[in-house]
């Protein structure tokens, strides 16, 4: 079967499976795709390529910037972070279930080397000032977790912070640059009864074992943490937690800095270049907004969407599963039923 063959069959069948929206405020639908995976973890958008890599499962996914499956890449055991280099060339993923990272060759289409990081799980993964950072939790202890860091001139992997707490999954990485400010990674441990929120100066390649800056180095975050991501300025982290909003808070001093009401259950963030936000949560009505555009700065949102739902569950907007193209025109989100399974992809176009 041709490429150009399955993916207009997985495209009619994804019209077929979604219900129309209930509501769309200020949001076009430029169609709605079902993934090749069994799961959902995370997303990766290539302007350079004009590519959008899905994984789940053990598989990850390509998709144009139309929304139609174009190949995908199996044996990815455990998949469960991504990360891209900064020319699209390479993308990285993390095998919790094979105790590696992947390396894809964008351009070639076919994975191209493998950095075996002995019995570390890695989960989330992000590049950060030549090496590739990573959380790592095993599904035998995800009592705690640690952030490692792969050299990849070398290979050797350090770990550099442990007894994370790793009970409701792996820990999120996020990465802050910013002139002045040097180059931060960010790490959201998620426990039982909440989250801690921790940020490590990486600036010369190893976390400073000083804190400088106004205010803590760590802090109680409350819920657990769905998603974060930096926003384009660096400046600031949105994060997905809590109940009825979005939070916006300081890299510098781990302060908030506003919030922004979404609704129950936030489960997504999608940082645009130009400052504006898409911010997902998961409603438990079938029939209230579950994705929200706002600009940085603003107090209400610009837009709003709902999924709607499927003929036998909701249709629940992923956590990690959202994202934007390279010129900021389409909005890529992820849903599921509502036990994770039978991943979608919808594209959309925000128009106000």
């Amino acid at each position: 079967m041709t490429g150009s063959v399955l993916a207009s069959m997985l495209t009619t069948a994804g019209i077929l499976a979604a219900a129309t929206p209930a509501s769309a405020a200020g949001v076009v639908s430029g169609g709605v795709t079902p993934l090749p995976l069994t799961s959902y973890a995370d997303m990766q958008v290539n302007g350079a390529r004009n590519e959008v890599y899905l994984a789940g499962g053990d598989r990850i996914a390509v998709v144009d910037q139309a929304g139609s499956v174009r190949r995908t890449f199996d044996g990815q055991t455990g998949v469960s972070g991504l990360a891209l280099s900064t020319d699209g060339s390479l993308l990285y993923a993390g095998l919790n279930g094979a105790h590696t990272i992947s390396v894809i060759d964008t351009k070639k289409g076919r994975e191209v080397k493998r950095y075996d990081v002995g019995a570390a799980c890695p989960g989330d993964v992000a590049l950060a000032v030549g090496k590739l950072w990573f959380s790592s939790a095993c599904a035998m202890d995800f009592s705690s977790a640690s952030v490692r860091a792969l050299d990849l001139t070398t290979g050797v992997v350090t770990t550099h912070a442990t007894g994370l707490p790793a009970v409701q999954g792996v820990p999120l990485l996020a990465v802050a640059e910013r002139e002045g400010w040097g180059v931060t990674l960010l790490v959201a441990g998620r426990d039982l009864s909440g989250s801690q929120l921790r940020k490590y100066d990486i600036t010369t390649g190893e976390p400073d074992p000083m804190c400088w800056g106004p205010g803590p180095c760590q802090i109680a975050v409350p819920n657990i943490v769905q998603d974060i991501a930096v926003t384009a300025d660096g400046a600031n982290l949105v994060i997905a937690t809590g109940a009825q909003y979005h939070t916006l808070m300081s890299v510098f001093g781990l302060s908030v800095v506003r919030t922004y009401p979404t609704g129950p259950y936030p489960t997504s963030v999608g940082v645009a270049t130009n400052g504006q936000l898409a911010l997902g949560s998961g409603s438990p009505s079938g029939y209230d907004n579950d994705l929200y555009g706002y600009d940085e700065t603003g107090d209400q949102p610009t837009w709003t969407y709902d999924f709607g739902m499927r003929e036998t569950a909701y249709n629940d907007l992923a956590p990690r599963g959202l994202g934007w193209s390279a010129d900021d025109t389409r909005l890529y989100a992820v849903v599921t039923d509502n036990d994770g399974s039978d991943p979608v992809l919808h594209t959309l176009v925000p128009t106000v």
